[in-house]
């Protein structure tokens, strides 16, 4: 009898303990977390990139607590001032786990203007600890993968939410400080405030909202499953915008808004993410007077020089101004910019003898000549093009027209015609001209006349079968194909297309064709926001 009740003593001990262990791990992770009910809460907080406008929609979903997969059941609330606050009210959950997605326009800090296009921003948060969540650029960058990291890991949304923001600040180059992104604001006073506003410069500089909303995207996707940015070229694009980003500019604009006081200090978080993509490192006292050059082969400034001084990396224009460079000076010139060679060619005789690039212009440095920004491309957008025969250029890009603005007189603004120069250097090197249309019709006239001209200047090959030329003046003009205003690249081998310096009207410019199917030069006038080639030509000797 004893021993039957020793038995029994033990079988129930140990179904106690097995309740208990089952209890402990209700809930389906191995952290002992329960599912936690929310009854008739309220909700608030801001939705940023900048500040989303009043009347965005911002919606609450309901997640299962397992899964964090949505239920089908939601809570509508709306952006209610300036700043992107909202709140929703009357909440009731089955778990504490809500997904807060904001959709709508928002005040854009690169521009200082409302965005042209909407955007969806995303947050994931246990409500069951908080009353307040913010939904900003970075939430959105951390959903996806905190929700993994707590699938895989049976883990609480909580700790992979930590992770997963500990991995995005690295990639940037900021140290987490424990503040979660759901708490951040970009007009905050901590420094994970500035480095949410840093980032969401990173990622939105030099982009359209469009662009923007697809960087996000494929960035989300790609930190999903390791924690890693791994696209080399994004990173180099991002850290190409931000070198080239106006954060003084940036402020302005925020002040502007007058929505806070104080704009945390992002501008070094900025500086800092394209030094290290620049493979610069920190401009420091002891390297004061240092010079390096950008080692990131994605970067459209790969090799330029960057010189350290008063704790900034500045662009050098030109280390050496082409004195370390080998050239024929009777038959190549030198561009200092960027220490490129050009062939070149002298064509005609007394008053009316010019000498032209006998190749197509190939300047990118958007940095130093601002006209360039988002207005040259390689054909196809093949880098490998540009090499071959040049850059694709609008007529803005072509004549340098942030330049000309600032060398004009004045009077010479907005909603006023401004007169054009006789000679314009354009994006031209020092000592060359982006040609007139006069000019032009000197070489025509030089080589022959109109009659079989385009046969004179084409090169033989590139051209289709019976349509090359003779090039008998060594002006090779090779088909490098254009690029329309919408656009649509052309077909390569069918033109040879190059700008003048010639203005039709405010939306039209001259333009010199070469067509496979006709020997002679054309005259057109396109769309200035065309691209096509640029040839140069030397200045006449005073």
């Amino acid at each position: 009898m004893y021993l039957r009740f020793v038995a029994l003593l033990v079988y129930l001990l140990l179904f106690v303990v097995a309740c208990s262990d089952k209890d402990k791990n209700a809930g389906g992770t191995s952290e002992a977390e329960n599912s936690i009910a929310i009854e008739n809460k309220d909700i608030a907080g801001v939705s940023q990139k900048g500040p989303f406008v009043n009347g965005s929609s911002v919606t609450l979903y309901e997640l299962n607590f397992e899964t964090r997969a949505q239920t089908g059941k939601s809570f509508l609330g709306r952006i209610s001032d300036s700043a992107g606050s909202f709140s929703i009210s009357n909440i009731e959950l089955a778990s504490q786990y809500a997904l807060l997605r904001v959709d709508g326009f928002y005040r854009n800090e690169v521009t200082g203007k409302v965005s042209a296009s909407q955007i969806t921003l995303n947050a994931i948060s246990d409500l069951s600890e908080r009353d307040n969540v913010n939904i900003n650029l970075l939430t959105h960058l951390e959903y996806e993968r905190a929700v993994w990291l707590a699938n895989e890991n049976e883990t609480t949304i909580k700790k992979a939410k930590v992770e997963a923001d500990k991995e995005i600040f690295a990639i940037f180059g900021v140290e987490y400080d424990g503040n979660l992104f759901e708490d951040l604001n970009i007009f905050g006073t901590e420094d994970a405030d500035a480095a949410l506003l840093a980032i969401s410069v990173i990622m939105h500089a030099g982009r359209t909202e469009g662009e923007f909303s697809l960087a996000l995207a494929n960035m989300a996707m790609d930190l999903e499953k390791d924690g890693k940015w791994d696209d080399a070229k994004a990173i180099a694009e991002a850290a190409d915008n931000s070198f080239e980003a106006d954060t003084a500019q940036i402020r302005k604009n925020m002040e502007a808004w007058d929505i806070a006081k104080d704009i945390p200090d992002f501008a070094p978080i900025v500086e800092h993410f394209w030094n290290d993509a620049f493979g610069l490192d920190r401009c420091t006292a002891k390297r004061e007077g240092e010079t390096k050059y950008n080692s990131n082969s994605h970067s459209r400034y790969y090799k330029k020089a960057f010189v350290c001084e008063n704790a900034h990396w500045h662009s050098v224009s030109s280390i050496s101004n082409c004195k370390n460079v080998t050239y024929d000076k009777t038959t190549q010139i030198c561009d200092s910019r960027d220490e490129h060679i050009y062939n070149i060619v002298t064509i005609g005789f007394g008053e009316k003898e010019q000498t032209w690039m006998a190749e197509n212009l190939n300047y990118a440095d958007s940095a130093n000549t601002p006209s360039l920004k988002g207005k040259n491309f390689c054909f196809e957008n093949n880098e490998e093009n540009c090499t071959a025969t040049g850059r694709l250029y609008t007529w803005a890009a072509a004549i340098d027209s942030i330049a000309l603005y600032e060398k004009s007189d004045s009077s010479c603004g907005s909603g006023k015609t401004c007169e054009m120069p006789k000679q314009i250097q354009g994006i031209c090197p020092d000592g060359w001209h982006l040609p007139t249309q006069a000019e032009w019709e000197i070489l025509i006239e030089n080589v022959g006349g109109i009659t079989y001209s385009a046969t004179q200047l084409k090169t033989q090959e590139g051209w289709p079968v019976g349509s090359g030329g003779m090039n008998n003046y060594g002006f090779s003009s090779y088909p490098g194909g254009d690029r329309t205003a919408s656009g649509i690249f052309g077909i390569q081998g069918d033109s040879a297309d190059y700008w003048t310096a010639s203005e039709k009207d405010s939306q039209n410019a001259y333009s010199i064709q070469l067509l496979d199917n006709n020997e002679d030069v054309q005259l057109w006038d396109f769309d200035k926001n065309y691209a096509f080639t640029v040839r140069c030509i030397q200045n006449a000797a005073n």
